[in-house]
């Protein structure tokens, strides 16, 4: 016999549940929320913090997703 018990819920049906890598499409939506952290919560960068910043964007293809969030960090308005 099979019921269900309250409170109790079935785990997503997603191909990842917080083990392993993220997909695409969890990457995406991680580094949106993450922009949006910096945005709104996250204090603004210290002058370290941007050379760091500034030295991996050097080293990075300026089309990875990653190098676009890192410009858009720096680009925001506290980080200038």
């Amino acid at each position: 016999m099979a019921f269900k018990m309250k409170g109790f819920n079935k785990p997503k049906n997603t191909p990842n549940n917080g083990d392993g890598e993220m997909t695409k499409k969890e990457q995406r939506k991680h580094r949106k929320n993450v922009l949006k952290y910096n945005k709104n919560v996250a204090k603004p960068l210290t002058d370290s913090q941007k050379n760091k910043i500034k030295n991996q964007l050097s080293k990075m293809d300026s089309k990875d997703p990653e190098a676009k969030l890192l410009r858009k960090m720096l680009n925001l308005k506290k980080n200038r």
